[in-house]
């Protein structure tokens, strides 16, 4: 993602119609695969500004991973858990 469009995604990703239908979807798959259980955690590779950490911190413990600091900038002031830099590699 284009670092300007950080702030915006941030200010509708709670609310915006696809990025809920996309979190539902993805929720429920991985439920399916990983039952909720708070002492699993969670490293969302990729988190961009932290709208589904949000969401998985209702089930499990999370941790947020995203290569972009603006991104992560944004998310560790949305959701309480760690958020570094970084990326697969």
């Amino acid at each position: 993602m284009d670092t300007s469009e950080f702030e915006l995604h941030a200010r509708i990703e709670d609310d915006h119609w696809w990025c809920k239908a996309r979190r539902e979807i993805i929720f429920e798959v991985l439920k399916k695969y990983l039952p909720p259980n708070r002492g699993k955690t969670i490293d969302e590779i990729g988190c961009e500004t932290g709208g589904n950490l949000k969401y998985l911190k209702k089930y499990y413990q999370v941790i947020g991973t995203d290569h972009a600091p603006e991104a992560v900038r944004l998310a560790s002031k949305r959701v309480d858990c760690p958020v570094f830099v970084g990326d697969l590699r």
